[in-house]
């Protein structure tokens, strides 16, 4: 009897340190009118030692909120795209930046401006979903980039 509850005590032990920790740092917001376009900004932090993909986002501010990523199309060409994930390894993080990954805001509903805090929900294939508190803030000034 004794034998058959260490081994449930272990599996489960083991269960609980195997599952994805996800961390969202860092979140903030562009401004925007009503009815612009904005982006949501973080870093995904993957503390866990399994692998967890990003599959959706949202949020009040707007009905449609979407991973996006932006690329290379040709010599000096930029475009942007929706992503249905986004992978994030154990042990990593991924960065969402200006010119790169970011979650788009379409048509927001309310104007988004510079000290607010918005909340937004992440939703992660294994961690589920993971509430986010955004600042609304100017993009910062980054070496080498032009706004």
């Amino acid at each position: 009897m004794k034998i058959k509850t260490i081994l449930l005590l272990l599996i489960f032990t083991g269960l609980v340190f195997s599952q994805t920790k996800i961390e969202i740092k860092n979140a903030w917001v562009r401004p925007a009118a009503k009815g612009a376009n904005s982006a949501l900004f973080f870093t995904i932090q993957n503390n866990g030692t399994k692998a967890d993909t990003l599959v959706d986002a949202s949020s009040k501010v707007s009905d449609d909120v979407m991973i996006h990523e932006t690329y290379s199309k040709g010599k000096d060409m930029m475009g942007m795209r929706m992503l249905k994930f986004v992978a994030v390894p154990a042990h990593e993080e991924v960065k969402f930046k200006p010119k790169g990954l970011h979650v788009m805001i379409m048509e927001a509903k309310e104007d988004l401006k510079i000290g607010q805090t918005k909340d937004f929900t992440l939703e992660f294939k294994k961690a589920g979903k993971v509430k986010v508190k955004a600042v609304v803030q100017d993009m910062p000034l980054v070496r080498g980039m032009k706004h």
